[in-house]
């Protein structure tokens, strides 16, 4: 999982983690503690040796308190939970005796929902299981599990599976408490949990693997189970907990191995030991895996994307794909099934060799993909300097050219090799026009200028960098040049009317006004005086450059009304300034609080 699980996200917030010397838990403390959490960390004995690795961990002599706690003890709970941030409630019992099991479970579960609900914590992480999710016999194997899913109570009883049906009731009822008590409550369900121990005894799921290494079998099961790495796990809690968004269940599964392909692996990492090479079952067909999705989980682990998902309708209808454009089965496997293709992704990068491979062979990739998904059609975000534009560069000093978007692409000058975006944008997009051509691919382009307008991302985009620039005081003058602009909500409109439209074809440029740089400043000089906006062109021997003459009639005659760019530019700034980027002076504060 690629979230980063060192960044300081927990200063000056305090979790508490239930069993907190468990497998499962004590990877929790680690994490939180890397993270600059307190933690108070529930044992039922603090002074017990197996509960002494957690004291070492980096962090704990200033930041990790044992509490004695016990489930089914609610004071000690709500002792050790009062004044907390969050909870994170790893502490379940692994017992086959069902009176001994469920009582913990089950009871236990309901305590700590109960103390985290007057504790007022901010959210409650409990740990489940894939048991509560997939035992279900009247399941066709063809259906894919997922969070939806739930064990089957009668079934978990009737087979005996009382680990199943332990923390499906124990899963259900705190759903129930979470709903009645109003806490916000989200579930980790992960799978067979392997992985480096740090607490000094074997539990369960390690010797599930150990049996095999010791000796202690002769035969594997004829069965398939899910693994995952256990530092994952805990990793998927704290995002979980971290991200405003995430909501409901978490199935946590790298992959469903059946237990012959575990044991081969085992054979050849350490062909040293005795692992059985023969099945316990050898009369009946070989177990086949059964199909899951991890992609809800995965969707949350890179924190610059997890403002997708708090996008009104992500929950229900948006799904994030693990793919690179150098990456042709992933492309593949995120494009089948759709009807359209929407190919906006681009490196911005000045290094030829690293800008090219991904400019020219990613869109490659997409344009091959979507052929052979069979898509209806693909749009894709080109530039205003493509060839086109390689055209603009040598001529837009000319009196009366009007660029066009109907222009027949020319031949790559000099200039336009010099600048190796326009480089990149123009091969990238005459390469797909030949691809779609000779695929029968229905392609529609969209040539957008500079882009600026409020962002939905954390971070900020070359685009906006080119006004912001102006307003933090990196550079002193301006310069002698002039640029299209366009608010991003008319370019992402642009490519969804050009998606829809049937009658939509070829190229669109998308921008709203060209202006002089000096025009850009003195704009955003009348809104925001209080930065140390330039007033001096870098270039002061030289005429004014005048803008180029363009046409946007072709977009404009699909609906499409731009925003003005007075507008664009302040909201760009608003949005700097909402988003941390841009400091607002100490005197612009003091103007807005007294109004």
């Amino acid at each position: 999982m690629p979230a980063n699980s060192s960044s300081l996200s927990g200063q000056g917030q305090t979790v508490c983690v239930t069993g907190a010397g468990g497998f499962i838990a004590s990877w929790i403390v680690k994490l939180l503690l890397e993270k600059g959490y307190s933690v108070k960390g529930t044992v039922r004995n603090p002074a017990d040796p197996k509960n002494s690795h957690l004291m070492e961990l980096e962090g704990a002599q200033e930041r990790l308190t044992l509490c004695k706690a016990h489930l089914l003890d609610y004071e000690s709970l709500k002792e050790a939970i009062q004044g907390c941030d969050g909870v994170f409630h790893t502490a379940s019992p692994a017992i086959e005796d069902p009176e001994q099991m469920m009582e913990p479970a089950v009871t236990g579960t309901k305590n700590v929902m109960m103390a985290a609900a007057e504790a007022k914590v901010r959210r409650v992480v409990i740990t489940s299981s894939i048991g509560a999710v997939y035992m279900d016999p009247n399941r066709s194997p063809d259906v894919v599990v997922d969070e939806s899913c739930w064990s089957d109570l009668e079934y978990c009883k009737n087979t005996k599976n009382f680990y199943c049906y332990g923390k499906t009731v124990a899963e259900q009822g705190a759903w129930d408490l979470a709903k009645k008590k109003g806490v916000d409550l989200v579930v980790v369900n992960p799978v067979v949990v392997i992985g480096p121990l740090l607490q000094p005894t074997v539990n369960a799921t390690t010797i599930h693997i150990l049996k095999y290494l010791n000796g202690a079998v002769r035969t594997y099961a004829n069965a398939v189970q899910g693994y995952v790495h256990v530092r994952d796990v805990a990793l998927a809690h704290i995002v979980v907990f971290e991200t405003p968004s995430a909501a409901g269940r978490y199935i946590c599964s790298e992959r469903v191995l059946h237990r012959g392909e575990v044991v081969e692996i085992l054979a050849k990492f350490f062909p040293e030991y005795p692992i059985p090479t023969k099945c316990s079952d050898e009369k009946n067909p070989r177990k086949q895996p059964y199909k899951f999705t991890n992609q809800k989980i995965k969707n949350l682990a890179d924190p610059k994307n997890s403002h997708l998902m708090e996008l009104e309708g992500a929950q229900e209808r948006l799904t994030l794909c693990k793919a690179h454009l150098l990456d042709y089965e992933s492309l593949k496997e995120a494009i089948q099934g759709c009807d359209g293709v929407f190919h906006t992704a681009s490196p911005a990068i000045e290094d030829p060799e690293k800008m090219m491979e991904p400019e020219v062979t990613g869109t490659r990739n997409v344009m091959t993909a979507a052929a052979e998904a069979k898509v209806r059609r693909v749009v894709l975000t080109s530039s205003t300097w493509t060839p086109t534009g390689a055209l603009m560069l040598s001529l837009m000093n000319l009196a009366g050219v009007i660029l066009s978007i109907a222009r027949a692409p020319s031949q790559l000058n000099e200039m336009a090799l010099q600048n190796l975006y326009c480089y990149g944008k123009t091969v990238a997009e005459q390469g797909a026009w030949d691809l779609a051509k000779k695929k029968g691919v229905d392609l529609v382009v969209v040539n957008p200028v500079v882009v600026l307008g409020p962002l939905l991302q954390p971070t900020v985009n070359a685009t906006t960098i080119h006004i912001l620039k102006y307003l933090n005081g990196a550079v002193k003058t301006y310069a002698n040049a002039v640029q299209g602009y366009v608010h991003v909500r008319d370019v992402a409109l642009a490519h969804i009317v050009v998606f829809e439209t049937p009658s939509a074809s070829g190229r669109y440029i998308c921008s709203e006004r060209m202006l002089h740089r000096g025009e850009v400043l003195e704009i955003l000089a009348k809104f925001f005086p209080e930065y140390p906006i330039p007033t001096k062109c870098s270039d002061e021997k030289n005429p004014r450059k005048q803008p180029y003459k363009f046409t946007n009639q072709k977009i404009k005659d699909l609906g499409i009304e731009f925003i003005p760019v007075k507008q664009c530019l302040y909201e760009t700034v608003k949005s700097l300034q909402e988003n941390g980027h841009l400091p607002i002076p100490k005197l612009a504060e003091d103007s807005v609080k007294t109004h």
